[in-house]
């Protein structure tokens, strides 16, 4: 498997690595017109990480607004544009 992870992904500093793969892989699937329908198991073995783990990751992007969970499976929930500008710092102060 390859995965693209945007050159614009990678300078957020709002997201965590984790997050940018896991952004990168669900758009990725988006590009190509799919969703993650699959288990949190099977994409924890994809990413070498245990199912528990996955399984808060997965929960705390979907709080987070990143992800949701359909009826076609885990989707992004942001446009790319969106997703680029809420991983940057906010440096206005109120």
């Amino acid at each position: 498997m390859f995965l693209k992870v945007e050159y614009d992904l990678m300078r957020c500093e709002g997201y965590t690595a984790l997050f940018k793969l896991m952004i990168s892989y669900f758009y990725s699937l988006e590009k190509s017109g799919r969703a993650f329908w699959g288990s949190p198991t099977y994409l924890a073995s994809l990413f070498g990480t245990s199912t528990a783990k996955m399984e808060n990751w997965l929960l705390q992007m979907e709080e987070k607004k990143i992800i949701n969970r359909t009826g076609e499976g885990y989707k992004l929930v942001l446009s790319w544009s969106e997703i680029i500008r809420n991983g940057q710092p906010n440096d206005i102060e109120d």
